[in-house]
C-alpha cells in the first residue's frame, strides 16, 4: 500500500476570509437554505390549507420532515467524519475508514426509509403520496435554487 499524500490546504475565498473558516460558511449555509426551505414549504402549507386540502397537510410536512433529515445526517456525517485530522494517518494505529461508517450509515438508514415508505404506501392515497413526495422534493429544490442564485452572483461579480 502507498502512503496518503498530506491534504494540502485551499486558497481561502472571500466568504471565507469573511466569515473566518470554511467550516462557519458552511454551517450558515445549511442554516439559511434550512430556514428558507421553511418559508417556501410553510407557505406551501398556507396555500393549501387555504384552499381546503387539509388532507394534504400532514403528508407534504412530512416529506420535507425526512428530508430535511436525511440530509440532515449526511451532512453532519461528512462534516464529522472527513475533517483532515481523521483522514491523516495516525503513528502507530491507522483511523477507521470514513467510507466505513458512511457504509454503516447507509445500512441503517437506508432501510428504515424502505419500511417507512413502504408502509406509507398501505396507508395513503396516490394524492397523499404526491404531497409526500413533493414536500421531499421541496428541501432539494430550495438548494439547487439557492446553488444556482450564488453561482449567479459570483460570476456575475468576476465579469464586471
Amino acid at each position: 500500500m502507498s502512503e496518503a499524500e498530506p491534504i494540502k490546504p485551499t486558497q481561502p475565498t472571500q466568504a471565507t476570509q469573511e466569515s473566518g473558516s470554511p467550516s462557519e460558511e458552511a454551517q450558515n449555509y445549511w442554516a439559511k437554505t434550512l430556514r428558507s426551505a421553511v418559508f417556501v414549504v410553510g407557505f406551501v402549507l398556507f396555500v393549501l390549507a387555504s384552499y381546503g386540502q387539509i388532507r394534504l397537510l400532514l403528508p407534504l410536512a412530512g416529506g420535507f420532515a425526512l428530508s430535511t433529515v436525511l440530509f440532515g445526517v449526511w451532512e453532519k456525517s461528512i462534516r464529522t467524519l472527513f475533517t483532515p485530522e481523521r483522514l491523516r494517518k495516525k503513528v502507530g494505529k491507522a483511523p477507521q475508514k470514513p467510507t466505513t461508517i458512511l457504509l454503516g450509515i447507509g445500512l441503517v438508514k437506508y432501510p428504515l426509509v424502505g419500511l417507512l415508505l413502504w408502509w406509507l404506501v398501505r396507508i395513503w392515497n396516490a394524492e397523499q403520496m404526491m404531497a409526500f413526495v413533493s414536500g421531499f422534493t421541496l428541501l432539494h429544490i430550495v438548494i439547487g435554487l439557492r446553488a444556482l442564485g450564488r453561482w449567479l452572483t459570483t460570476s456575475s461579480r468576476r465579469s464586471h
